[in-house]
């Protein structure tokens, strides 16, 4: 498959608004709708932790250390608050999916290419009653009022470095150009994809497999000096830490693989993936996209999501003069509306914004005075919009503005007589 450049999936994302399908990018999108924001970090993917990485230590410096991360995956929860689209209680079907990468070549005579296995998952239940992705409830931060969270994970193949369970699997082979992308598109079951059910959860885990032979203490990372002798190529994927644990219904989590799961010796493991929200310290996730088609395009309400429906006065025919400009605001949003910018123009000329504060819950409209203009006579015509819902960028642009026409007549012209 083809490598894209970022803002190609960011042009994508904004087809699913317009028809029945569209990119789900689960770390653009939560910092746009304001429900997770995400510190974006790189973690170093390698099936051995006898091999050795460069890393950023406390006291500014850099150090190497042994990989911990051999294999790692992403859920997709088509109820999920952080995307500007949710699909709720829609059936879908997943075609493609897309996963934000680093990668440094390094050529080795003789070596065969690298290559990245993904595996993909559908389905919501437990792995004892036989679905392929696992969920349930921990603890999460009792604390501040969310004593459980829930989790997806997969089964684990310690001795195959692979998820079991998948209903479709691509290999992807890297190369040299490799080196100057920075995300890879692959698709799950051809042009057919992947359909699943109405309010199931959608997964996907990846594995990378080096192609060169590595002994124990190489280093994959080359930027040490002095140089070590035995460097090899470094793939890395990324990765959006969130201190936030207030997604009481929210599946968005990454899947994770340490050392001491990968060869099967922590006694307290249960054979699944790690869960990204089983640190509890943040939620994470793995930085990818999913390319989704849906029959029905009814979606729930994006998170933030303001418009202007009306321009209340003025209206109709009046006479020159000063008038109080008054609009109607409502919220579209699932969150409650604490604050608003409210931009307007007469005649194409741009007015002072208004902001406006309060509190307005989902649905409900609010009558503003956003300033008053001295009207000449002729046509006018006075445009509004609202930017800025909560403070973030509005998730549905194509519902913010409001327009009105209408005719301004001159004040009437008294002459002086005799009494």
């Amino acid at each position: 498959m083809k490598k894209y450049l970022l803002s190609a999936l960011f042009c994508l994302a904004s087809l699913f608004a317009m028809g029945q399908t569209g990119w789900f990018d689960n770390y653009t999108e939560s910092q746009n709708t304001g429900y997770y924001y995400y510190n974006l970090y790189n973690n170093t993917l390698f099936p051995d932790s006898t091999v050795q990485v460069l890393y950023g230590n406390g006291s500014g410096g850099t150090s190497l250390y042994y990989v911990s991360t051999q294999g790692t995956g992403e859920v997709f929860d088509p109820k999920s608050y952080m995307y500007n689209y949710p699909i709720g209680s829609n059936s879908y079907n997943v075609d493609s999916m897309a996963l934000r990468y680093l990668y440094h070549y390094v050529y080795e005579p003789g070596a065969a290419p690298d290559t990245l296995i993904f595996q993909f998952y559908a389905g919501t239940g437990t792995v004892s009653s036989g679905a392929a992705i696992d969920t349930g409830y921990f603890a999460a931060q009792p604390a501040n009022g969310f004593p459980q969270e829930p989790y997806a994970t997969i089964k684990y193949d310690y001795k195959k470095n692979l998820g079991t369970g998948a209903v479709g699997q691509y290999k992807y082979i890297l190369n040299a150009s490799d080196t100057a992308n920075t995300i890879v598109i692959v698709p799950t079951n051809g042009a057919n994809g992947i359909a699943v059910s109405a309010k199931k959860l959608f997964a996907f885990t990846v594995s990378y497999r080096p192609g060169f032979k590595y002994k124990t203490g190489d280093t994959i990372d080359e930027l040490i000096s002095p140089r070590p002798k035995n460097l090899h190529s470094h793939f890395r994927v990324l990765i959006g830490n969130s201190t936030s644990k207030d997604a009481a219904g929210d599946f968005e989590e990454s899947l994770t693989i340490y050392k001491g799961n990968r060869y099967n010796v922590d006694p307290n493991w249960d054979g699944l993936y790690i869960p990204g929200t089983a640190w509890f310290a943040y939620n994470q996730i793995l930085w990818a996209d999913f390319h989704i088609r849906t029959k029905n395009v009814t979606a729930l309400a994006a998170s933030n999501d303001a418009g202007i429906t009306l321009i209340a006065n003025p209206s109709g025919n009046i006479c020159a003069g000063s008038q109080l400009v008054k609009v109607s605001l409502e919220n579209f949003g699932r969150k409650t509306l604490k604050s608003a910018k409210i931009n307007w123009s007469v005649n194409g000329t741009v007015q002072t914004p208004y902001l406006w504060t309060g509190s307005l819950d989902s649905g409900f409209k609010a009558s503003v005075t956003i300033g008053g203009y001295n009207f000449s006579a002729g046509s006018v015509n006075i445009t509004a919009f609202a930017t800025l819902p909560n403070g973030v960028k509005d998730s549905v642009p194509t519902n913010d503005t409001a327009r009105i026409n209408f005719t301004v007549n001159p004040l009437p012209v008294f002459k002086a007589g005799n009494p």
